[in-house]
């Protein structure tokens, strides 16, 4: 494949293939579209993520971006939840409340 050097015309009538200019807007449209998309409102939500092993599961709050996955990137462990019963034949939950808020 030719580098852009050896595309241009050895014509001088001729315009040359890829003007410098025109490379120039398009990176600078490139970097405008990043900086849009980087400015858009990140949408938090509070999540379960599993943890635990095989038929004993333990959930972690989570405060998560609404775009990641169940057990992907969170923002911050708010608490925890297990739906498993104890000794005493309750289901066991922890919040930090100041945090939810």
């Amino acid at each position: 494949m030719r580098g852009k050097s050896q595309l241009k015309s050895t014509r001088p009538d001729l315009k040359p293939l890829f003007p410098n200019d025109l490379t120039q807007s398009r990176r600078q449209a490139k970097a405008a579209r990043k900086r849009k998309k980087k400015s858009v409102a990140m949408v938090v939500r509070i999540r379960l993520a599993r943890f635990g092993c095989r038929n004993r599961p333990f959930y972690r709050v989570m405060a998560a971006d609404s775009r990641s996955p169940r057990d992907g990137k969170h923002l911050e462990v708010l608490g925890y939840y297990n739906p498993l019963p104890g000794k005493d034949g309750g289901k066991r939950m922890g919040l930090k409340f100041d945090r939810v808020k």
